[in-house]
């Protein structure tokens, strides 16, 4: 694990796409601000173990059941996940 120390306003590079700036620092709390291609997937740690692929129907208008062959996986997005910002 690479630890690196920042100040207000001072960022970090990540694979030359992904920064990662500190924005606000308060009592223990740090604000961070965090600009990443629209590809790449960022999510807060302690929410990862519920980013989850589930079934969903292609066609709406189906009744699901547990025998329909009509079923693709697809990966909700997690309404708890930070956008980035384009």
């Amino acid at each position: 694990m690479l630890v690196l120390s920042r100040k207000k306003d001072e960022s970090i590079v990540l694979d030359g796409q992904i920064e990662i700036q500190v924005l606000k620092i308060k009592g223990n709390t740090v604000r961070l601000g965090i600009k990443a291609p629209a590809s790449v997937k960022v999510l807060r740690g302690e929410l990862s173990p519920f980013d989850v692929e589930v079934e969903i129907e292609k066609d709406a208008g189906m009744q699901c059941s547990a025998s329909s062959t009509n079923l693709d996986m697809v990966a909700l997005p997690n309404p708890f996940a930070v956008a980035s910002a384009t």
